[in-house]
């Protein structure tokens, strides 16, 4: 994913957080 560096760290942990609760909607 490009493009998403204006705050390394945060969109960092706020890209994981949304990838992960999107696989867990996946699964269920």
């Amino acid at each position: 994913l490009e493009g998403f560096d204006d705050d390394p760290e945060a969109s960092n942990e706020r890209r994981l957080e949304a990838i992960l609760t999107a696989w867990l909607e996946e699964l269920d």
